[in-house]
């Protein structure tokens, strides 16, 4: 997943380049490019702190720790009828797992 985001980011930055040569243009794609590695790196954290959570609902994809009353647009979750809470799907989000202060090892 990381290098599919990288990938996408590659064809902006040289779509950008071949608007012309400037230094301004140069400069943003270089912030890009350090942006993207950031954010890989994040991906490749997230997928390791997915995969050994106790949190992690391995059966369903998501995560049983953060329940919200309302859903968030835009990032895939699913209802919890038995807590009555929107759970985030991690298996399709795995930026809020490199984030997440809850994270415990799985036992």
């Amino acid at each position: 997943m990381a290098v599919a985001y990288y990938s996408g980011l590659k064809r902006v930055v040289e779509r950008l380049k071949s608007l012309g040569q400037d230094s301004r243009k140069d400069k943003i794609a270089e912030d890009l490019y350090a942006l993207a590695r950031i954010l890989a790196n994040m991906m490749i954290i997230a997928t390791e702190k997915r995969r050994n959570c106790m949190y992690y609902n391995t059966e369903k994809g998501y995560c049983q720790f953060i329940g919200l009353e309302t859903p968030i647009h835009g990032i895939e979750m699913v209802f919890d009828e038995n807590a009555r809470r929107w759970r985030i799907v991690v298996l399709k989000h795995p930026e809020i797992c490199a984030v997440c202060p809850y994270w415990e090892l799985r036992k």
